[in-house]
């Protein structure tokens, strides 16, 4: 009995001094071996030899107060569609053609032993940003490539880690750098000197950058974007900081407070027009549900109750509907759910995990990847399909037909890819 008596408060000893798990999703049994970003924050980085920056060239150019400039205007390209895939035996990113295969010819950043994952197009589709692990130091670094391959350029030197780039509705990208010790967000005009320029400041951790459509084609001109962060606020102790999502005007470097709660707030992402904000939100049951809030009167509502943790959202293009997938029934399915509504429609059914849903910039189809076609010999195998939106129940269509590789983690629209996370993010400081 005394035994048993002094484990029990060993075990609550225990339970009080040893940090709670934070509530993400991991690579799950099944998935390909698929590379992760470090989530830690690390030590402080240095900065590495940065070589003269040839700004690069966006959109079309037009006369403007001071001399030409770039008119950037997002364009609807719905055969531009990017996957990562390992058929040359590590990670690298493609651009889907219509035979659906993997080749040099569509092979967009062609690392040679390194992984290249996480890309963003530019508005205009002339140009992408992705993570690539390439540096000769071992670190995340953020580069810019052509879509057909035929030119690369790095971004960031520093011995840190800088991932997860975001490209803005113009000449801006932002990205995630623990070069600080902890996550914060820096952004680089690449039409500039492409010097890395710090956003956020503070002990917490910020991530998960999503744009604002300002600049471009739309007024007022400028630049904004929404993100996560976990810093204490006024009133709270450390041990009581969650995340908590926060907009921020780049040039002004105000920064508006959007949700405020005892819980977690995460991965936030807006429509085209800017009107509504999207993001997940942790319920009481310990899952996280589908929120939504208008960016002009900041009302805000649940969107989804299924009792299973929702993932991968994504806008489609008109901002009436959102994509996201959710293992309701022993296996993952893409789900839409209506934003004027909230009825919830099951786009997929069948025995196949089915993830990381993204939409076709003319709202025609969602792409996903699935193993729904992998066989006997290759039992793990998955491929890219595509669904109608417009016609559920519809059976997927397959778009690649690597036989061993895995072609995974698909982006259309919205122009930056998040689903590769798969929910992970770095743990309360």
């Amino acid at each position: 009995m005394y035994l048993r008596t002094v484990i029990l408060c060993l075990i609550v000893v225990l339970a009080t001094v040893v940090p709670a798990p934070q509530h993400a999703q991991a690579q799950e049994p099944g998935q390909p071996e698929f590379p992760t970003v470090p989530e830690t924050p690390g030590e402080q980085g240095a900065n590495l030899p940065h070589p003269a920056w040839d700004p690069i060239s966006l959109g079309i150019i037009v006369s403007g107060v001071g001399g030409p400039v770039p008119f950037i205007c997002t364009v609807c390209l719905p055969e531009l569609v990017f996957y990562h895939s390992n058929s040359d035996g590590d990670w690298d990113i493609y651009r889907l053609t219509d035979d659906g295969l993997n080749t040099l010819a569509n092979n967009v950043t062609r690392g040679v032993g390194s992984h290249d994952i996480q890309p963003s197009y530019a508005p205009e589709g002339d140009w992408m940003a992705f993570t690539s692990d390439r540096d000769e130091l071992g670190g995340w670094e953020i580069y810019l490539a052509k879509p057909d391959g035929s030119q690369q350029v790095r971004l960031t030197y520093n011995s840190g880690h800088d991932v997860n780039p975001v490209w803005g509705p113009a000449n801006l990208i932002a990205w995630e750098s623990n070069r600080d010790g902890n996550w914060e967000i820096y952004m680089a005009d690449v039409t500039g000197n492409g010097l890395p320029i710090r956003l956020t400041n503070d002990p917490g951790n910020d991530v998960n950058p999503f744009w604002l459509p300002d600049g471009g084609c739309y007024e007022p001109a400028g630049g904004r974007l929404v993100f996560q962060s976990d810093r204490v606020r006024e009133g709270e102790s450390k041990d009581e900081a969650n995340w908590e999502i926060y907009l921020l005007d780049v040039y002004s470097r105000e920064l508006t407070q959007l949700t405020d709660n005892d819980t977690e707030d995460v991965v936030p992402i807006v429509t085209r027009d800017g009107k509504w904000m999207a993001w997940l939100q942790l319920s009481e049951a310990g899952v996280y549900d589908l929120w939504i809030m208008n960016l002009a009167t900041r009302e805000s509502r649940q969107l989804t109750d299924l009792g299973v943790d929702v993932v991968g959202h994504v806008f489609s293009p008109d901002g009436r509907s959102i994509a996201f997938y959710a293992n309701v029934d022993g296996n993952y399915d893409i789900f839409l759910v209506d934003v004027a509504t909230g009825q919830v429609t099951a786009l997929t059914d069948n025995d196949a995990d089915n993830r990381a849903p993204s939409f076709r910039c003319d709202d025609s189809a969602i792409i996903f990847h699935s193993d729904a076609a992998a066989g006997e010999e290759n039992p793990d195998v998955h491929s890219l399909f595509s669904v109608n939106p417009a016609l559920p129940g519809a059976s997927p269509l397959r778009l690649t037909h690597g036989v061993e590789a895995d072609d995974v983690y698909p982006l259309s629209d919205p122009h930056e890819e998040t689903n590769s996370k798969e929910g992970r993010m770095p743990p309360h400081h």
